[in-house]
């Protein structure tokens, strides 16, 4: 009989796809912005904290600010402020202003579709991706389980 162990290194992940419009004042037109981020898992920033990614570390973007410094995209949790409690995404744009994006608290923690609540204009779509390899492997573990039997089968003929 043959033994086969397999060990599989892939991980389910979260992919952020952003869209929105910053919206005009004063003498600055209406800025769009959106981005696609992928990460390991669900962002959990601290209550009154943020998690903040460079442009750079965006797996792609619409103006956004490189030069803004260290980080131009912030998933931020305010637990108090004018919407009771909210998931507010910072985007920093290349017009070197920082758009707030206010949505319903736990929406970074959850898939589903999310609609901006008040002020700018943007949507979040939050994905969870799962193991690619789950599949496979749970097929793997079938033929091995069939593979045995027709063996066992046919050393009894």
């Amino acid at each position: 009989m043959i033994l086969v162990v397999t060990a599989c290194a892939a991980q389910a992940s979260v992919v952020y796809s952003f869209a929105g419009t910053g919206d005009a004042f004063s003498t600055v037109p209406a800025e769009p912005e959106a981005f696609q981020l992928a990460v390991p898992k669900f962002l959990a920033p601290p209550p009154n904290g943020s998690i903040t990614f460079s442009c750079a570390q965006l797996d792609s973007s619409t103006n956004c600010n490189v030069a803004s410094g260290p980080f131009a995209v912030y998933f931020s949790n305010f637990p108090s402020n004018s919407l009771g409690a909210a998931d507010t995404l910072e985007f920093v744009a290349t017009n070197d202003i920082a758009y707030l994006f206010d949505f319903m608290n736990g929406a970074f923690g959850a898939p589903g579709v999310y609609v901006a609540l008040q002020g700018n204009s943007g949507t979040l779509t939050v994905t969870e991706t799962p193991e690619p390899v789950t599949g496979l492997f749970a097929l793997g573990v079938v033929c091995l389980f069939g593979l045995r039997r027709l063996v066992a089968k046919a050393c009894l003929n």
